[in-house]
């Protein structure tokens, strides 16, 4: 059994209690995710905030990035898209096509994403430049994931300032704003929080992350021109299923739906709908006010056993193999002495976040789907496509 750290499965917030309905129990001064929403179901619905342009999006046949392009065409972008090899195109368009036209608005350029090979190409005319590719893909060690975060966010930058892109949004990770001290009982961040990313205790991916993030600004701190820098820090990615495209951050909701986990251990996860981190990237890439700024996005916690139990509620039939057995901490600690990939639960144990989300919502209008919602939407989507 392996779980995925928030970073590799990328982001968190609201519903502190741990009781069952963790998502729907707020207090001050945390934000309440049921106040009604504006219709951002509907991906893409913010863009209306800035005319038209060209988008170049990283990463393209990755989950958050195809999600994101859909966004992006249904708001009448013209978006270019970055792939390892153009091999993957044909297949990107067709999980893309499904759900809107691709033939005249959407292109695909090669890239090398471990040099600087392909870039000005693909940056050249580009008014936007979303990067969602993670650099820390097939890289094992943490100093060489830190040189590899660090190396990519300046070949970004300043690939993007050379072309005269007027903004970058750039993925971090929620784990990248990690709370180390409780405010009011409560391990409480928002984006003034900053990972202590020398405390070695850490995973790599956390520590590269959060210094990634931190030569983005120290990067903008010394550039000069008009380009601004936005940055996102998403939680645990659920929601549907896009055929063809990674959907490693869903492993989480497939295991368990599989019955590849034996016992439930006492950790948890702040989630976010992939939708709606893709509105999030467009308001964030067009909103006057979101250069130079932090964004985090997430939803509320749910601990693992209440999203096992909704699983079975819901997914009735469909859930019969979920886990029901809780496993305590002794049980937790034995078996991450023979497994190694088991360990950095070990950190998570009754470690339960609030990130708050209130200054996407403050200044940039967003809402964030309720997670219980979420996970049965990733659940049904994943018995649909026939990946459970």
């Amino acid at each position: 059994m392996r779980w995925p750290t928030l970073h590799e499965a990328p982001a968190m917030l609201t519903g502190f209690d741990g009781s069952i309905g963790a998502d729907r129990q707020q207090s001050a001064p945390f934000v309440n995710l049921d106040k009604k929403r504006q219709p951002a179901d509907r991906p893409g619905s913010a863009a209306k905030l800035e005319p038209r342009g060209v988008a170049l999006v990283t990463g393209g046949s990755s989950y958050v990035a195809g999600w994101t392009i859909i966004a992006l065409l249904q708001a009448g972008y013209r978006v270019r898209a970055t792939l390892g090899s153009l091999a993957q195109e044909a297949e990107v368009r067709t999980a893309l096509g499904r759900h809107v036209r691709t033939e005249d608005r959407l292109f695909f350029v090669a890239v090398d994403p471990s040099s600087d090979a392909g870039w000005s190409q693909a940056m050249s005319g580009a008014d936007y430049v979303l990067h969602i590719a993670s650099p820390l893909q097939g890289v094992r060690s943490a100093r060489h994931m830190i040189a590899a975060a660090r190396a990519d966010t300046v070949r970004i930058l300043a690939t993007a300032r050379e072309a005269g892109v007027r903004r970058v949004v750039m993925t971090s990770s929620v784990e990248a704003a990690r709370p180390s001290r409780l405010v009011n009982d409560v391990l409480y961040a928002d984006e003034r929080v900053w990972t202590n990313a020398w405390n070695v205790t850490l995973g790599p991916h956390i520590r590269a992350r959060t210094l990634g993030e931190r030569e983005a600004w120290a990067f903008m701190a010394q550039s000069k021109g008009s380009m601004s820098l936005t940055t996102l820090l998403p939680s645990l990615v659920l929601g549907p299923v896009l055929g063809g495209q990674d959907h490693e951050s869903l492993e989480v909701v497939a295991r368990l739906l599989r019955g590849q986990v034996s016992s439930l251990p006492k950790v948890g996860f702040s989630i976010v709908d992939v939708r709606d981190l893709a509105d999030l990237y467009i308001r964030a890439m067009v909103h006057p006010e979101a250069g130079g700024q932090r964004f985090i996005a997430t939803g509320a916690f749910l601990w693992l056993d209440y999203m096992a139990s909704l699983l079975r509620a819901d997914l009735a039939s469909h859930a019969k193999r979920v886990p029901r057995r809780k496993a305590s901490s002794l049980a937790t600690y034995c078996a991450a002495l023979f497994k190694p990939h088991l360990r950095p639960l070990l950190r998570e144990l009754y470690r339960q976040p609030h990130y708050s989300n209130d200054k996407a919502l403050r200044v940039l209008g967003w809402r964030a789907r309720r997670s219980s919602q979420i996970l049965i939407d990733c659940g049904q989507s994943l018995i649909h496509h026939g990946l459970v």
